[in-house]
């Protein structure tokens, strides 16, 4: 029965135009709903038990108590629900949410996610737009180290051509020392390795 009475609910209220949306027409019923069953609870009969005197001596009077009391009551719950709403934006919340379901709610044919049962190909999408940030992140290191490696390879290249043309020079001082050593007579190179070692 409250289903019907839920739906008759949000269906007169899409007939008068309301502006709120399916779901803040439904906290509006489930409220309204909760404070008819909490003033139920407040029956004549208990004031009646609780106020004897009254009763016994005019009870009309304590009729027209009980009445205003349950008015009051229900002006005073509904003001402070009312401002609490206002003061949270209750309504426009619950109109985005209506907006965000619309959105997102799938087609006829369309089937929900559901886990596969292994967490490691689940939770795939989730890490995959970190990993996209990691591995942009990576390549821009990279990126820095092998400029930096080109620039102190651009820097070591002149002093690598001095070493080669010194290395050059070098063979050539020895290869010439080698040759004016082989044109002294053998003789001559014994007399004076004698005389060094004196």
């Amino acid at each position: 029965m409250e289903d019907t009475e839920v739906r008759e609910v949000t269906t007169s209220a899409a007939k008068t135009n309301d502006p709120d949306g399916r779901r803040m027409q439904l906290l509006n019923y489930g409220i309204q709903t909760s404070i008819k069953k909490c003033l139920s609870a407040v029956r004549y009969a208990r004031i009646e038990k609780v106020l004897s005197p009254i009763a016994q001596s005019s009870p009309e009077i304590l009729k027209q108590i009980h009445k205003q009391m349950e008015c009051q009551l229900q002006t005073n719950i509904m003001d402070e629900i009312s401002s609490m709403f206002e003061e949270e934006n209750i309504s426009g919340l619950m109109n985005n949410l209506d907006k965000i379901i619309e959105e997102t709610s799938l087609g006829p044919d369309e089937q929900a996610w559901r886990p596969s049962g292994d967490p490691s190909l689940d939770v795939l999408p989730h890490v995959y737009s970190t990993k996209l940030k990691e591995r942009s992140s990576l390549e821009k290191i990279l990126k820095e180290v092998e400029d930096k490696n080109r620039q102190l390879h651009e820097a070591l290249r002149p002093r690598q051509q001095r070493l080669e043309t010194l290395k050059k020079d070098v063979l050539k001082e020895c290869q010439y020392w080698e040759e004016a050593a082989g044109a002294i007579p053998e003789d001559y190179k014994q007399k004076m390795e004698k005389f060094i070692r004196t």
